[in-house]
């Protein structure tokens, strides 16, 4: 075998096995709204802390990344719906974001560890049909979150369902 194809075949190999190790899916959804807005969820997920009442969650989350459905409500009706609470980021950043059964995407909340404050009171419309809310995070974020709403439910996050 020539020289050549010795030295340069193992370090194609050595790049191509860095930059798939390197390259992380969920970079790409922080600011995809075609991926936001579908029906799947896509997270990394490290240790959580959560208790839910169908109309309220409260989580303490050390590691995530991507994004999960955190809420859903099927409204017979366009409707107004209140939404409270707190998001607190210690590291990273993170957003709620309404799906509309359109797919239409609202930004509810947008808080990274600068953010002055961590309140969230917000009134939003929902249309008839499916409703969703999800929290989409950055690479390595940590966060508190408190959430309260008038109407639809709260899910366990880590199901992916």
């Amino acid at each position: 075998m020539c020289l050549k194809v010795r030295i340069i075949l193992p370090t194609i190999a050595i790049m191509l096995l860095f930059s798939s190790c390197s390259f992380n899916s969920m970079l790409s959804i922080y600011n995809n709204d075609k991926k936001i807005a579908s029906e799947t969820n896509t997270f990394n997920l490290g240790e959580i802390e959560q208790e839910i009442d169908n109309k309220k969650i409260e989580a303490k989350i050390d590691d995530i990344e991507g994004m999960e459905t955190i809420w859903s409500f099927t409204s017979d009706e366009d409707m107004d719906i209140e939404l409270s609470g707190e998001m607190s980021i210690k590291s990273g950043k993170a957003k709620l974001v309404l799906i509309l059964p359109d797919n239409t995407l609202i930004l509810l909340a947008e808080k990274d560890f600068a953010s002055n404050s961590n309140e969230i009171t917000q009134t939003f419309s929902v249309k008839q049909g499916l409703n969703r809310i999800k929290l989409v995070a950055e690479k390595n974020t940590e966060l508190d979150l408190v959430l309260a709403s008038t109407d639809g439910d709260f899910q366990e996050l880590g199901i992916n369902w």
